[in-house]
């Protein structure tokens, strides 16, 4: 592979993370909000105390549930590019010089 072949395509993943980190910080926020206020519906449509977690009682509302597992997926979803992040910064020849 030719170096200006090499560099077109190191350029082009550089470029698709530098839009995931700019995305990032937006996409935490929304999680964060959208878990906050599942919380406060849960326990305002249940009385439940502040401590008390949706998988912690027997409650069959649908709409919640599913919230509450698409938000447990984002987290974790964003729990994978976390660790992917400190990965490459940690491993990496140019570390955190890369975005």
């Amino acid at each position: 592979m030719t170096l200006a072949a090499q560099s077109t395509k190191d350029s082009k993943y550089i470029h698709d993370t530098a839009k995931l980190m700019q995305n990032y910080r937006d996409v935490l926020w929304n999680v964060e909000v959208s878990e906050q206020n599942l919380q406060a519906e849960f326990r305002a449509e249940y009385g439940a105390a502040n401590g008390t977690q949706i998988t912690d009682l027997d409650i069959s509302n649908p709409r919640l549930e599913g919230d509450a597992q698409s938000i447990a997926r984002s987290k974790k979803m964003l729990q994978l590019i976390d660790s992917s992040v400190n990965l490459i910064r940690e491993s990496h020849k140019r570390g955190n010089f890369i975005i």
